[in-house]
Formats: C-alpha cells, structure tokens, sequence
C-alpha cells in the first residue's frame, strides 16, 4: 500500500545538483520514466547517453526534447546509445560502444520499463548467458521479483565495490508508482471497465513521472 499512499517530499528540480560535464547513461530513456530522467539530467548540465533499442523511437525522444526548449536552454545534451537489453549479450556491444566514446561515467540510471512485459518480448532465451533452464514468470508476481531482485543486485554490488575499495554508490531506488503508458496498457487488460477504472485511480494517487525518475 505504500506504492499507492505514501508522501514524497521531494523536488527533482530543486534538489538535484548541478551536474556540468557530467556523464551520465539513462537505459530505457526513450519513454516514460527514462525519458523524464534523461530530461532532468539535460536541464542540469549533464552529456547524456539515451540507451535505447529501438532508433526512430529515440530520435523522436530527442524531437520531443528539442521541441520542449530542453536542449536550447540548458549546457546539457543527449546522444542516442543503442543498447537492446532484451538480448543480454548486446548489452556488452552497447557497453563497448559507449567505452569507445567516453572515458568515464559519472552516474548509470537504469529506467527499463519491462517488468510486466509479455513473453515474447524476450527475443529468446537461448540468447541468456545463464546455465539450466529458463522460468518465465507472468505478471505482476513478476513485477514484484524484479523489485526484490533489484534491491538484491544493488546490495550485493555495494558490498563487492566496497571490498575492493572502489568509491561507488550503488542504490535500488523506488519512490511510488507511476502512471505510465505501459502500466497503463496492463490495466487495460483487465477488460475496458476495469481497465478504465484502474488508469483513473493510478493518475489520483499514483506520483506524476519526473518524481518517479
């Protein structure tokens, strides 16, 4: 219940500091959370790398930045990274990709809006690198896992960097729901009046997405 009710005190605009040449890979930036977080990190000064799979989806992202005067008014910018992490080895090639053109990075904000995906989106599961077989769980008893296992991964992150000394911060960040367009499309499956009903009740009590970013 505390996706639903809780009360976020919390002003991206004004609490996120400056970050000028500054870089930073949002995954996922091309819609819904990611591109309000890809947003946030161009008006704050920040090179931004859009990782996304799909080009004219990111080009029109980047449009829509242009058109909102993001890019004309702040030091920031964007550049679009294909990175498809519906194949897990692509990932490496993006992730050499991108070691290509930077040195460093700064900050990784991964935004993947695939939890409650169907199963076809997973191009195929001989693609994993993981031995044994492969579960394919369905909805939001996957939605739930995919949290816990976020919180997990970063836990385990921190302690690995911390033995090693590396001055990192990892952090699994979930402040409330979002009413985003592919939480939305879920509730339409409910049927067309519950569908309806669950959209209307998300926008009342769910945070708006430069929040949830």
């Amino acid at each position: 219940m505390g996706a639903l009710f809780s009360t976020i005190d919390y002003d991206p605009e004004t609490e996120v500091p400056d970050l000028t040449e500054k870089v930073v890979l949002v995954t996922g930036g091309s819609s819904s959370i990611g591109y309000e977080t890809v947003k946030l990190f161009v008006k704050k000064g920040a090179k931004v790398y859009m990782g996304a799979m799909n080009g004219s989806r990111a080009t029109g992202a980047i449009g829509q930045l242009k058109a909102e005067g993001i890019l004309d008014s702040s030091k920031g910018s964007v550049i679009w990274l294909l990175l498809d992490l519906a194949i897990p080895r692509t990932t490496t090639t993006g992730a050499q990709d991108f070691m290509c053109r930077k040195s460093r990075l700064d900050v990784l904000a991964p935004s993947s809006a695939h939890d409650l995906a169907p199963k076809d989106f997973w191009k195929s599961f001989d693609q994993w690198d993981f031995p044994g077989q492969c579960l394919y769980i369905d909805g939001y008893r996957a939605y739930g896992m995919s949290k816990m296992a976020n919180l997990l991964f970063s836990k385990e992150l921190q302690c690995k960097l911390d033995a090693e000394g590396v001055p990192i911060i990892s952090m699994s960040i979930f402040l409330r729901a979002v009413p985003t367009a592919n939480l939305q499309k879920t509730f339409m499956t409910l049927g067309p009046i519950l569908g309806w009903l669950a959209v209307m009740l998300s926008k009342l009590f769910f945070i708006e997405p430069l929040k949830g970013a």
